[in-house]
C-alpha cells in the first residue's frame, strides 16, 4: 500500500522591501512574485500524488513539478538583483534548482515496481524538500538581512 507524498510549503520565507533604494524594493517584488507563483503551482499539484494515484500518474505529477522548478529558476535568473546580495541571489536559484534534482531522482524511481523502494523514494523526496526549504528559507532571511544594512 502506497502512502500519501505530502509536499509541504515550500518557500515559506518572503523578502521585505526595507533596502533604501528603488532597486532594493523592485527586486524584493520580483523575487516575491516569482516565489509566490511557485508556491502557488506546488501547493496546486501536490494533492495529485495521493495513495490512490498510480505511479504512472505520480511520475506525471513530479514532471509538472520539475517544470515548475525550471520555470522559477528562470523567473529568478532573469532578476537583477543589487550588487549586495547578488552572491545570495545566485544560491537562492540553485537551492531552488535542487528541488529538480531531487524530484527527478524521486520520478525515476516512482516508476519501480517494487513497492518497498517507491516507500523510501516517496520518504527520500520529501526528507530532501524540507532540507531544502530550510536552507532557502535560511538565504531568504540573509538577504533580508542584507537588504536592512
Amino acid at each position: 500500500m502506497r502512502r500519501s507524498l505530502g509536499l509541504g510549503l515550500l518557500c515559506a520565507a518572503v523578502l521585505a522591501g526595507c533596502g533604501d533604494s528603488g532597486q532594493d524594493n523592485g527586486y524584493v517584488e520580483a523575487v516575491n512574485r516569482a516565489q509566490t507563483d511557485f508556491a502557488q503551482t506546488f501547493e496546486r499539484l501536490r494533492d495529485r500524488i495521493t495513495a490512490t494515484s498510480t505511479p504512472q500518474q505520480d511520475r506525471r505529477t513530479l514532471a509538472s513539478f520539475r517544470a515548475a522548478v525550471d520555470d522559477a529558476v528562470g523567473d529568478l535568473r532573469a532578476i537583477e538583483p543589487p550588487q549586495e546580495v547578488a552572491a545570495l541571489h545566485r544560491r537562492l536559484v540553485g537551492q531552488i534548482g535542487s528541488y529538480g534534482t531531487a524530484l527527478e531522482r524521486a520520478r525515476r524511481t516512482f516508476g519501480s515496481a517494487d513497492a518497498r523502494r517507491v516507500l523510501a523514494a516517496q520518504a527520500q523526496l520529501v526528507e530532501r524538500i524540507s532540507t531544502i526549504s530550510g536552507s532557502i528559507n535560511a538565504t531568504i532571511n540573509e538577504i533580508n538581512d542584507e537588504l536592512r544594512r
